[in-house]
């Protein structure tokens, strides 16, 4: 069976270094390891058997009030996406997953042998949740069906209401929900969110990444109810064997420490996003939908063209990197990441104005 490349991701492991202004980062800058105050003895963390740290484990569920027993500590949120597919679907069963989309989202069903059928979030919409669209695809008969929020690539926020009817749903028609949240902590609220706090078909996956800085860490986890949880961490047999000792030592260490984490990122966040609506609002060459949380914004190249050439001069000739919106499935979009540390962000701006400038004289 042939596995077809994840673009997005094969293009962001090989892009060629050396752009002045990289806004490709959809994390927080990766913070140093050094504060954890994790010694070299400490790194062999002496762990039970089990799979995925139950030292891990407890910590997460403590932070989300849960039992340990719905906590699965996972390498990476991408695995846990990966895992909580291959233990929600069967082949050939139908899986439903938004669009546009995080490229995994939809390649890695597809990769597990399942039907991907879509369901859309659009532009014109603000990116919103369309209930009537989703229930009528998902009432055709689904395994699954898997959505982010926030949205990547808008940073649009699904509803409390959303959320809460996605549950119902789930229930009503007999599927799974898998909710990608790896962006969600940059939201306002104090109160942990998490999909399964709203019904027990639903599925969470976040990790340390985004908001908290620990990209190498690859520090991830599902939450979700008992049974799908042991069914889940039984495909650590099949892939990992268990998580590396040293990034759960070094995980424990950032969890504990996270809200002085998320504390930053959240000004970050909040300043850069302000900064951004102001560059962008009274621009007539761009169009946005502003993104409600986190650090990524996906504005549209304004009259609508495929962004590739005006990414290619903005790179080489104004050293500004961009994401190419191919790789979330719009042609005419960039997706530009904003967790940088201010000054440089106005920089990108100022030069990326400059390369938007020439753009449309040339064009």
């Amino acid at each position: 069976m042939s596995t077809p490349a994840i673009e997005y991701l094969r293009w962001v492991r090989f892009l060629e270094p050396g752009a002045e202004f990289d806004l490709t980062w959809s994390g927080m800058p990766e913070r140093s390891l050094a504060p954890l105050g994790v010694t070299i003895e400490e790194l062999l963390v002496d762990e039970p058997p089990e799979w995925g740290s139950p030292l891990l484990a407890e910590k997460i569920a403590s932070a989300f009030g849960l039992s340990e027993r719905n906590v699965l500590p996972v390498n990476g949120a991408t695995f846990g996406i990966y895992l909580s597919c291959a233990a929600a679907i069967e082949r050939g069963e139908k899986v439903l997953v938004e669009e546009p989309a995080y490229e995994p989202l939809r390649r890695i069903p597809a990769r597990l042998g399942a039907e991907v059928i879509r369901f859309p979030r659009r532009r014109a919409e603000d990116y919103r949740l369309s209930r009537e669209r989703f229930f009528e695809e998902a009432a055709a008969g689904i395994g699954l069906a898997i959505v982010s929020d926030p949205h990547n690539p808008s940073g649009v926020r699904l509803t409390l209401d959303d959320r809460e009817w996605l549950a119902r749903t789930a229930e009503e028609l007999d599927f799974d929900i898998l909710i990608d949240e790896v962006y969600l902590d940059f939201r306002e609220e104090e109160e942990p969110l998490f999909a399964l706090r709203h019904g027990h078909r639903m599925i969470s996956v976040s990790s340390l990444t985004k908001v908290y800085g620990f990209p190498r860490l690859r520090a991830g986890w599902i939450l979700a109810r008992e049974e799908f949880i042991a069914k889940a961490a039984l495909l650590f047999d099949y892939t990992l064997g268990n998580l590396s000792a040293p990034s759960v030592a070094l995980s424990l260490a950032a969890f504990g420490a996270r809200k002085k984490y998320r504390d930053t990122a959240m000004r970050r966040a909040a300043e850069n996003r302000e900064i951004l609506e102001s560059w962008i609002s009274p621009r007539n060459d761009l169009r946005w939908v502003r993104p409600d949380a986190g650090i990524v914004a996906f504005p549209e190249l304004a009259p609508p063209r495929c962004a590739d050439r005006f990414i290619h001069m903005a790179r080489n000739e104004f050293s500004v990197q961009l994401v190419p919106g191919r790789f979330f499935e719009e042609k005419n979009a960039f997706r530009i990441g904003f967790g940088m540390e201010r000054h440089v962000f106005e920089g990108a701006l100022d030069r990326l104005d400059d390369a938007l400038k020439k753009w449309s004289g040339a064009t």
